[in-house]
């Protein structure tokens, strides 16, 4: 069986780097979306119409297959080394994908008007015809990130994890040159031309390494074996807390759709700086430590799974809460220096950066979350994730509908869901250290308290500097912005870093091989 030995400090960092790569990339993408298109009805549309086609992808291809697909292929590789089940439960999971959702995106083709009226309460009749138009190609893009998905998933169950973490920056690219190039010919059109040569480039770029392993993209109709039943009985409860989610975030969508024009594309902009830590820290951490703890789980092995949790919990922190803290103090610095050139006004600016620090504040209740959320996955238990991401997607939209209406406005929907998904962490990780073996909260306090500690010396510098550095973010970025930014961010993580050292915080332990794992 071809099988990586690699550490998790090395997957990490490969994942996580790929993925701070492809996060730079995405704010790109986004800045040349806002040159053109500004915070305009126009913007609305580009950025609703996607999140269609992108929260189908998390329900039917990565997120809630790979939770219920990876622990099952974990447990074939250990059960048969010649890969022989594994590799007809791959073929037998891309024929089953490929026959529910070719017919879903023929039905959203021919459907697409009164789906879009429905979902997207747009005031402006031609917003309704544009997003329609848009809608009809988008949807494309779910077949080949269906696929992608599940090659992504074999690789990373044999360990392997640069491949699958680089494609994605083929995608943002291939979105970026669409419209640059094609900007002037098709006009908004030109990012579906982006999208769609991406998303076909996420599977050509992967099938070399995943013929290599021996796996094969030919049908297989063997849907009745235990192998795949039980992926089936996996992912029905797994699929359901995704269309929670998913309902959860489209409605989030609409809603910022009623309020006034760009509130969508604010939101959006300030999810794109929001989703760089989250991305490059938490997921990361997540997709490395989630088949190490399914393996724990198959072996019996409770105290190295408790050890992984506190592990991975340590690293979030280490990761999630200085980003928290940061983007405090630079966050208007960074949606300027980004987003505020062409279209895009200085008005459009300070409201993105008021939804991003609010958002910040729910970086680890979030992170950790969909850490634990994979940890119950782990042990085959969907029971308890289904029950707690209800009532968190409940709460975030009783607040963030009981405020919208407030002074609040679209600020209020990063409130609900930061206030509801922490919530939710901390019974997440009530329920999940009762059943653990090795895990300590007294060592998750200490830790923690040693990160605030850290942290005093890099906050007064941000505080001075702001003082005494004083600058106006009217008029586009010039560079002493750039200077500015530079100067303080890197100092102010040089001195993190440094106090990080002088603590004693040792925060690469999570990364390191546990010494409680069976080989």
């Amino acid at each position: 069986m071809s099988r990586n030995k690699s550490s998790p400090i090395v997957s990490t960092i490969i994942v996580g780097g790929a993925t701070f790569i492809s996060r730079l990339l995405g704010f790109l993408r986004q800045s040349v979306v806002s040159y053109f298109f500004g915070a305009t009805g126009t913007a609305d549309v580009l950025n609703f119409v996607f999140t269609i086609p992108n929260n189908l992808r998390k329900l039917l291809a990565e997120g809630a297959l790979s939770s219920a697909f990876i622990p099952s292929l974990t447990r074939s590789h250990e059960d048969d080394p010649t890969l022989g089940k594994s590799k007809d439960l791959t073929r037998s999971l891309l024929t089953f994908q490929l026959i529910v959702i070719v017919p879903i995106i023929l039905a959203s083709v021919i459907f697409a008007q009164p789906l879009i009226q429905f979902i997207g309460p747009f005031p402006d009749p031609q917003q309704i015809i544009l997003a329609t138009e848009l809608f009809r190609w988008f949807i494309l893009y779910l077949l080949f990130i269906s696929v992608s998905s599940v090659l992504m998933g074999v690789q990373n169950s044999h360990h392997q994890f640069l491949i699958p973490s680089l494609v994605p920056l083929f995608f943002s690219i291939a979105v970026i040159s669409g419209l640059v190039i094609f900007y002037e010919s098709l006009g908004v059109h030109a990012q579906t031309v982006g999208i769609l040569v991406g998303g076909l480039g996420q599977v050509i770029l992967q099938l070399p390494s995943f013929f290599k392993l021996g796996y094969s993209l030919k049908p297989k109709v063997h849907f009745l074996t235990e192998d795949f039943k039980k992926v089936l009985k996996k992912y029905a409860p797994t699929i359901s807390t995704s269309i929670i989610f998913m309902i959860s975030q489209q409605i989030s969508m609409s809603l910022a759709a009623t309020l006034t024009i760009g509130s969508v594309t604010t939101f959006n902009n300030a999810l794109v700086f929001w989703q760089l830590p989250q991305g490059v820290f938490a997921a990361s951490i997540a997709t490395v430590l989630f088949p190490q703890m399914s393996r724990q789980v198959a072996t019996g092995n409770r105290v190295g799974l408790g050890e992984t949790v506190n592990q991975g919990l340590q690293g979030l922190l280490f990761f999630l809460l200085p980003s928290t803290i940061f983007i405090q103090f630079l966050g208007l610095e960074m949606i300027h220096l980004a987003y505020q050139h062409g279209a895009y006004t200085y008005e459009s600016t300070v409201m993105a950066t008021e939804i991003l620090i609010i958002l910040a504040w729910g970086l680890f209740g979030v992170g950790a979350f969909g850490f634990l959320q994979r940890l119950f996955y782990s042990e085959q238990n969907y029971r308890t994730p289904f029950y707690v991401s209800l009532g968190a997607v409940v709460a975030d939209l009783v607040i963030s509908i009981g405020l919208m209406n407030t002074s609040l406005g679209v600020r209020a929907l990063a409130l609900g869901n930061v206030t509801a998904y922490t919530i939710g962490f901390l019974l997440f990780l009530y329920l999940a250290q009762k059943k653990m073996d090795s895990f300590k909260f007294k060592s998750l306090g200490i830790f923690t308290g040693k990160l605030f500690l850290a942290l005093i010396l890099p906050v007064v510098f941000l505080g001075l500097t702001d003082y005494y550095w004083p600058i106006s973010f009217i008029q586009e970025a010039s560079g002493i912005h750039w200077i500015r930014f530079f100067v303080r961010s890197l100092s102010a993580l040089g001195l993190f870093l440094l106090m990080s050292v002088i603590l004693k915080i040792d925060f690469f332990r999570y990364l390191k091989r546990n010494k409680n794992e069976k080989k």
